[in-house]
């Protein structure tokens, strides 16, 4: 990935303590140390790609152009400096990181106002901790069944490798959970058997829609549930968003079962997957990146809507009635 005209992204604003300099990009900082003191006066998103490049140099004590690069490649997988060359297309690997860098953004300004994380914070009941970790299930039982769509266009064969190895470590993923909610009175059979909520059924049949539509879109699509909240060398570690930590009356052998999924995703770098994918894509044109960002939004708020439902059904669930409360209000098969 090679940048043109590095630039400060609008709205990060640098601060410097001593020797380390941190970034702040909305609810993240980045941070990381200067090889000296830091010099003169710091750059903001106004500052020339010429005197940007000249200050990091100073910086990172290096007169290397390639550690620059690496450096500012670094940058702009944290979301705190774009291409401010006036190009046509974009290369697909920087696509994605900006893609990565919209969705924290917004995922984050999201759950602020979602009714689901305010209950989970002031102390849910019961039934709406367990709504959370059925409603995880019922998203990810189905992780792989939207590999035929994808996999029927013509891929390159690194994309093809990359999704069949994603598709092969996905599936069986809700059999960690099922079993284990037997530990909240809940038959795991009839887990099995149990419809999702719509809105959870919705924000699945995104990742098919986009799976249809190109395998740029499929990537796009799986930032959501695939990119941690958080950049990796962010300081803010965003606990507040993490619904898991906040399920304090589940049993803890249910939330390592749901958190064996999250460690499975995170060992096999789940989170850089969409980048990889995009980047094999090669130049993007404008219009297709636009369409690539309705994607990542159109997929959100799916989310958000889901966190909603789940908050609404589960207030006034009756777990005598059972799982698949769905089936009979529908009029779906059993």
């Amino acid at each position: 990935m090679i940048i043109d005209e590095p630039r400060i992204k609008p709205g990060v604003f640098l601060s410097c303590e001593n020797s380390t300099v941190s970034f702040k990009n909305g609810p993240f900082e980045v941070s990381f140390e200067a090889r000296d003191k830091v010099p003169g006066e710091l750059p903001n998103p106004g500052t020339s790609s010429v005197n940007l490049r000249s200050w990091l140099y100073s910086v990172l004590g290096t007169d290397s152009p390639e550690a620059i690069a690496g450096f500012i490649q670094k940058l702009v997988a944290q979301g705190v400096i774009i291409e401010s060359a006036p190009l046509d297309a974009f290369d697909g690997e920087y696509v994605g990181y900006r893609l990565v860098d919209y969705y924290r953004i917004l995922i984050n300004r999201l759950l602020v106002k979602n009714p689901l994380m305010h209950t989970l914070q002031n102390g849910a009941h019961k039934n709406v901790q367990i709504g959370v970790l059925l409603e995880t299930y019922y998203m990810i039982r189905n992780a792989d069944w939207t590999a035929p769509a994808v996999l029927g266009h013509w891929l390159p064969e690194q994309q093809r490798k990359l999704l069949q190895e994603f598709f092969e470590e996905e599936s069986g993923h809700g059999e960690l959970l099922a079993d284990g909610f037997a530990s909240v009175g809940l038959d795991p059979d009839a887990v099995r058997k149990g419809v999702p909520q719509p809105e959870t059924l919705s924000y699945n049949l995104c990742f098919y829609t986009a799976a249809n539509l190109s395998p740029a879109h499929f990537a796009a699509s799986i930032i959501v549930p695939e990119v941690p909240q958080s950049p990796r060398a962010s300081v803010h570690d965003n606990s507040e968003s993490d619904i898991l930590s906040l399920l304090t009356d589940i049993p803890d052998d249910l939330i390592r079962c749901a958190r064996s999924h999250e460690e499975i995703d995170d060992d096999e770098d789940h989170g850089n997957l969409p980048v990889e994918l995009l980047a094999v894509e090669g130049a993007l044109s404008r219009d297709r990146i636009a369409s690539l960002f309705e994607i990542v939004h159109q997929t959100t708020v799916s989310l958000d809507w889901l966190f909603r439902g789940v908050e609404r059904h589960y207030s006034d669930w009756d777990q005598e009635v059972g799982v698949g409360w769905a089936n009979e209000a529908m009029g779906w098969p059993t």
